[in-house]
């Protein structure tokens, strides 16, 4: 038997998940409850109801709006009706309008009655539901995440997929993208995700210049419009790769690698060379770290993108960390970076605005793991391998 206490906040959880209500506070309630033995029993319940409500709005048509209203109204009626009386002699059966009856077995058990947080739970879950059905005008209305710089936010997608948002970054996706034949969503900035995988839907990050389907993934990808690179990393499953201006052109990612473009050849919209994309990976065009860089004789300035595995950097205790990745640890890793790069990405780590008046300093090369260290301590320590000087006044960080 259900306990109804625990029933009725699975089943809201599930209703406001369903319909993009659930917040990051409430999603991990969700998962608990939704791995719990005793709570199969409701979710399958819940998955009937679901499917039952569904057809009949498809039966309902146009008349759907003030069917599913007046449903509302009796089971609110039937709630106020089960807070005032115990009901000893009333059935399950007696408060269902016979053509709304589910008829679940265990809710036709002998002497199963219907609690007021059973009337309620319906009423919670048909609530969310009758919202959905009768605003089609709403089905474009966009969900947007906002991450600004100095924060990381953790979110779960209404299909169960997790998102982890770095510093100044956005996403984008619709309401009710969950049941879109093609499950769509738009990037700012960087994020990881870990896709919950529907082989009957596809799922689609956009960005400003590429697109990643995923396969079934756990990845990385790094979008920020201001940047030189664009880039996607794969630690787990398959993702294809397409550039927006050449959809032929696709890079499926193996396991622990990841694939850089340069932002400026990507807004042209063609590469330096007339080679496909999988002619070139085929031809080894992989590379052991971003040292072939962007105007220099590597392989990204000489086809607009390159292939390298991921590899682990080791740190001082013995542990290993993957550098792209190393931002959801709350570390800032770079390697083999211009300080005009690094600049960038202290911008949004620290939320100030860094500005290099010495072009010299600008291409420093560095190296390295922040994690705790504040802005100003930052900058110390880079000082200790190359020379330059700082001011901090405020967010505004000037160094020469």
């Amino acid at each position: 038997m259900m306990d109804n206490d625990k029933t009725v906040r699975l089943w809201t959880l599930l209703s406001k998940q369903e319909h993009g209500e659930l917040s990051n506070e409430e999603a991990p309630e969700l998962e608990s409850l939704q791995a719990d033995p005793l709570n199969q029993e409701a979710l399958a319940t819940y998955a009937m109801l679901k499917d039952y409500w569904k057809k009949l709005a498809l039966e309902k048509g146009p008349d759907s709006a003030a069917y599913w209203q007046n449903q509302l109204i009796r089971l609110q009626a039937v709630g106020e009706q089960a807070k005032e009386q115990s009901m000893p002699n009333q059935t399950t059966e007696s408060l269902y309008d016979p053509e709304i009856a589910i008829r679940p077995k265990w809710y036709l058990r002998k002497g199963a009655w219907l609690s007021a947080a059973a009337v309620a739970l319906l009423a919670i879950c048909l609530s969310l539901f009758f919202k959905h059905q009768n605003n089609p005008g709403n089905d474009n209305e966009q969900i947007v995440v906002i991450v600004h710089n100095g924060d990381q936010k953790q979110i779960s997608l209404p299909d169960g997929s997790k998102v982890w948002l770095n510093s100044g970054s956005q996403l984008t996706y619709n309401k009710y993208f969950t049941n879109a034949p093609v499950k769509e969503i738009t990037l700012k900035g960087e994020a990881f995700f870990d896709i919950r995988h529907d082989p009957n839907r596809t799922f689609i990050i956009h960005t400003e210049y590429l697109d990643i389907k995923d396969l079934g993934t756990q990845f990385n990808v790094k979008a920020y419009e201001d940047e030189d690179k664009m880039e996607t990393s794969l630690l787990n499953g398959s993702v294809e790769v397409y550039l927006k201006n050449h959809p032929e052109k696709m890079i499926r990612l193996k396991p622990n690698e990841k694939v850089v473009f340069d932002t400026k050849i990507l807004k042209q919209g063609k590469f330096s060379t007339s080679a496909d994309a999988g002619d070139l990976k085929q031809k080894g065009l992989r590379l052991d770290s971003i040292e072939n860089r962007i105007g220099g004789p590597g392989a990204l300035a000489a086809t607009g993108f390159y292939i390298a595995p991921l590899k682990p950097k080791i740190k001082s205790k013995g542990d290993s960390i993957v550098l792209e990745t190393a931002w959801m640890q709350h570390q800032l890793a770079f390697s083999a970076e211009t300080f005009n790069e690094l600049a960038k990405n202290m911008d949004r780590w620290y939320d100030v605005q860094i500005n290099i008046t010495n072009p010299e300093v600008g291409n420093y090369i560095f190296s390295g793991i922040f994690k705790e260290e504040n802005i100003q301590e930052a900058l110390s320590e880079l000082q200790m391998i190359q020379p330059f000087q700082f001011e901090i006044r405020g967010r505004q960080v000037r160094i020469y």
